[in-house]
């Protein structure tokens, strides 16, 4: 659960004297605070300031409680943190016989947008060796998508080992159901997951994706990708601009994001769904490993690099970019190699 230590407070040492524990706190923007613009005042509930947050990441002005205080004179100290609604969840559980009832085992209509998200997540689960055979919605609002897949693949028989969401016998066993949150849902509830996880209602995995996905927000919020990073081309004239094309093949009609997870999958696993052989000769020649999310500090530019090895930067894109030279100079690499699936051309500097 985020806490939030209070700044300031000696200047405000009239104003604390009558607050206590689990007093309810008010917070305000402060842009004219003169030791951080980013500042948030904090106000009791009539109105009396007693400090201020510095904060750079826009924090959510839900209701918050002083959860600790030490009022020392030496070390005084002053924390907040959310108050969450005091709910009995355990009143809001449907047994399986209920769902059976309200949530229907059919399809339902779903829009392009819904389809695409859909799409994205059969490619995921790909990467995790689990092919869909088929699948479809049979609920969807704001914040709860339903969705019934028939996986295949390697992975398939783990995931349908896990009875915790397979459909009842008169269906069938090769079918699983995933019950997910939505991406709204997973923003407006964020802030509980350090809660869930220090009361074991979520393992390590799914948390440690969940500090990974915020520090990419950090710098996405803070910092400029590098395809967006110039927007004078001539900034790099001191650069060797040069590209060299080279067309590798004729016969593989594949596009970039099956690319993307065909390679991945390879590297990861030599047993592979899918045999693409002028692929596989191609990550084998050049000893490719997966890249990474880097950045840069100085800059202040980031980068989702797809590919590397010793020297080397590998890009899977359909467009010659310049400003991927700048993905090469953030993982510190000599070369760039700018791979299009489609049309079978790599251009190399």
């Amino acid at each position: 659960m985020p806490i939030y230590k209070i700044l300031g407070i000696y200047s405000f040492a009239e104003n604390i004297k009558d607050i206590k524990l689990n007093d309810s706190v008010i917070l305000k923007n402060e842009k004219y605070n003169i030791k951080s613009k980013n500042a948030i005042g904090v106000y009791t509930i009539d109105n009396k300031k007693i400090g201020y947050i510095s904060n750079e990441n826009e924090l959510d002005k839900s209701t918050y409680k002083i959860s600790k205080m030490a009022l020392s004179q030496e070390y005084p100290l002053i924390e907040i943190k959310k108050d969450y609604p005091q709910i009995n969840y355990l009143d809001n559980v449907e047994y399986p016989y209920e769902k059976k009832i309200k949530y229907e085992y059919k399809s339902i209509n779903i829009s392009e947008e819904i389809k695409n998200k859909i799409i994205g997540l059969e490619n995921y689960l790909l990467t995790k060796k689990i092919k869909v055979k088929r699948s479809a919605v049979i609920y969807y609002d704001d914040y709860y998508i339903n969705i019934l897949i028939e996986p295949t693949g390697v992975g398939a028989k783990k995931m349908l080992t896990n009875k915790s969401n397979l459909l009842p016998n008169e269906y069938s066993k090769y079918i699983k159901e995933l019950q997910i949150v939505t991406l709204k849902y997973y923003n407006e509830n964020k802030d509980r997951y350090e809660e869930l996880y220090e009361n074991k209602l979520i393992d390590i995995p799914f948390y440690r994706d969940l500090l990974i996905n915020r520090l990419e927000c950090y710098y996405e919020e803070n910092y400029t990708h590098v395809l967006d990073y110039l927007n004078n081309q001539d900034n790099l004239d001191d650069l060797d601009n040069k590209f060299t094309e080279e067309k590798i093949h004729n016969d593989i009609d594949i596009s970039i994001i099956e690319c993307k997870i065909y390679i991945k999958n390879l590297i990861n696993n030599k047993n592979n769904i899918i045999s693409y052989n002028l692929i596989n000769e191609f990550v084998s020649e050049n000893k490719l490993r997966l890249g990474k999310f880097t950045y840069d500090h100085k800059l202040k530019i980031y980068d989702y690099i797809d590919f590397v090895n010793d020297d080397t930067v590998f890009v899977i894109s359909d467009t010659v970019n310049k400003n991927y030279i700048y993905s090469a100079y953030l993982m510190d690499k000599e070369n760039l190699i700018i791979y299009n699936p489609i049309n079978g051309i790599i251009n190399k500097r």
